[in-house]
């Protein structure tokens, strides 16, 4: 997908270029601009910043952290509505 022509108002103009996709496991990824202010192409290569094994593991941490945190809520709200309007004696 493409931009169109923008002005930036003191004779320079820029045009964006956007590609989309999704990654594959061990597929190498890169980048490169020819144009005419540049003395030889730019190329530049993208790497992730960690490892999709690694992601997974934080995702499934913190999805159960959000599930453990839900549930407690829903314990603590349970727990307030059973006790409500007892008073508690002590046993001897």
């Amino acid at each position: 997908m493409f931009t169109d022509l923008m002005a930036d108002g003191d004779w320079y103009y820029q045009i964006h270029s956007h590609l989309e996709l999704t990654p594959r496991s061990g597929e190498t990824i890169s980048c490169r601009v020819e144009h005419s202010s540049l003395k030889e192409p730019l190329e530049i290569k993208w790497d992730p910043l960690m490892p999709e094994s690694d992601r997974n593991k934080i995702i499934i941490g913190a999805s159960g952290l959000v599930l453990g945190l839900v549930i407690a809520a829903a314990g603590g709200v349970y727990y307030k509505k059973k006790s409500t309007g007892r008073i508690l004696v002590p046993t001897s």
